[in-house]
C-alpha cells in the first residue's frame, strides 16, 4: 500500500510539473531569452518549496524523489524539441540547468531554512539568470556567426585538387 501512495504522490507531482511547464512555456515566445529564464526560474523554484514543504512529512516520500518528479516534469517536453533543432535552441540550452539548479536549490532552502542559505541562494539564481545566461547566448552567437563566416568562405573559394604531377 506505501508503494502504491508513493507512486501516487510522485505521478502527481510529476504531472503538476508538466501542467507548470504548459502554462508557461508561452513566456519564451513573447518574450526574451532572459526574462523567460528568469521567470521559469521563479516558478519552479516556487513550486519545488510548496511542494516539498507540504509533502516531505505527510507522505512516504524522500525529498529526492520529489526534486526528481519536479525535474523530469520540467524537461520532459524539451527534450524532443531540442534533438529535433538543437542548433536553433542553442540559445535557450542553459535554462534547463538554470531550472534545475533553482529546483534543487527550492528543497535545500526548505530543508535547512537559514538566512545565509536563502541569501546564498538568491543569489546564485540572480547570477545565474543574468551574467551566465548573458554570457551563453553572447557565446552561442558568435560561435553561429563564426560558422556562417566559414561556410561563406568555402563557398567562395573552389576545392584545389593538388597533383603530384608536374
Amino acid at each position: 500500500m506505501k508503494n502504491k501512495k508513493f507512486w501516487q504522490t510522485w505521478l502527481s507531482v510529476f504531472g503538476l510539473s508538466v501542467t507548470l511547464y504548459l502554462s508557461i512555456c508561452w513566456v519564451r515566445i513573447y518574450s526574451d531569452i532572459l526574462f523567460a529564464s528568469a521567470i521559469f526560474c521563479t516558478c519552479y523554484f516556487s513550486f519545488t518549496w510548496v511542494c516539498v514543504a507540504r509533502l516531505k512529512n505527510k507522505l512516504n516520500i524522500s525529498v529526492n524523489a520529489l526534486v526528481v518528479a519536479v525535474m523530469l516534469g520540467s524537461v520532459i517536453l524539451e527534450i524532443p524539441v531540442r534533438i529535433l533543432d538543437f542548433d536553433g535552441t542553442g540559445a535557450s540550452l542553459l535554462s534547463p540547468f538554470i531550472v534545475a539548479i533553482s529546483i534543487i536549490l527550492a528543497a535545500v532552502c526548505e530543508h535547512e531554512r537559514r538566512l545565509s542559505v536563502y541569501i546564498l541562494t538568491a543569489t546564485t539564481l540572480l547570477l545565474l539568470n543574468t551574467v551566465a545566461q548573458d554570457v551563453w547566448v553572447n557565446f552561442v552567437q558568435e560561435q553561429k556567426h563564426l560558422r556562417k563566416k566559414v561556410i561563406e568562405k568555402g563557398k567562395k573559394q573552389p576545392l584545389e585538387v593538388k597533383s603530384f604531377r608536374k
